[in-house]
């Protein structure tokens, strides 16, 4: 993956989260936000599979920013068949410049309020 070294797993620094772990809460999720929104379970379906296709398949922070409407903090790679996610590490790129317009966007709205 490139994100951790043997070493790393060896030594236990490594925090991952197993993807059956993550089934039942959300199923439960999709199932009472359809209900409750009397949406079709397929048109959800639909704009997750979109949404993820062509937003989250860019894989670039300032994009995920700026045009995204989940307003995911973080994009954690998984392993090659997306049993293992590990949250500690955003995968994107740009992250560099995105923290750079995040910081000199605050900096305007605190100089505008004062």
């Amino acid at each position: 993956m490139g994100h951790y070294s043997d070493e790393d797993f060896r030594e236990g620094r490594v925090r991952s989260i197993r993807a059956e772990k993550l089934v039942l809460p959300l199923t439960e999720t999709f199932q009472r936000v359809t209900s409750r929104e009397k949406i079709s379970a397929i048109e959800l379906d639909d704009w997750w599979w979109a949404t993820g296709k062509y937003g989250c398949g860019k894989n670039d922070a300032i994009y995920c920013e700026t045009n995204c409407p989940v307003s995911c903090y973080t994009r954690p790679p998984s392993d090659n068949n997306a049993n293992w996610f590990f949250p500690d590490v955003d995968k994107r790129n740009n992250l560099g410049i995105k923290n750079q317009l995040s910081l000199l966007t605050h900096l305007e709205i605190n100089n505008h309020q004062k």
